[in-house]
């Protein structure tokens, strides 16, 4: 497989706050990507803040859409499955996409909501 999504890299000091994505408590708790033409996503990795405060509550998805308004979830997994460490790139753990298909959009979500209330993601990889 080969990465799909550029890196970004945004790692250029030693505070979180420089290179990871953060959601606040009024915005809703996805990240999302756009490919701009559909991709055939087999695996992915995503890594959340390094001291493991910020973590998705329950259950949380790799979705795919082709439309930005219906979504499918193509993996879902609980929270003990959440990648944290540093912002080195790639994330550390690989993920297979167990329902994969061809589309445009992606998102990590959780229904459930993050500890903390914030969705931080520092690290998201993508492979077709």
């Amino acid at each position: 497989s080969k990465n799909t999504a550029d890196k970004v890299n945004r790692n250029t000091t030693s505070s979180w706050g420089s290179y990871c994505i953060q959601s606040n408590t009024s915005s809703a708790h996805w990240v999302k990507v756009d490919f701009g033409a559909p991709k055939y996503i087999e695996a992915f990795g995503v890594a959340g803040y390094p001291g493991s405060s910020h973590k998705p509550k329950g259950t949380w998805h790799l979705q795919g859409s082709t439309d930005n308004k219906t979504w499918k979830n193509v993996w879902s997994g609980g929270a003990t499955l959440w990648t944290t460490g540093s912002p080195t790139y790639p994330p550390p753990t690989t993920i297979e996409v167990t329902a994969p298909g061809q589309y445009r959009y992606y998102r990590i979500y959780s229904a459930g909501g993050w500890t903390n209330g914030h969705l931080l993601v520092c690290n998201w990889a993508m492979y077709e």
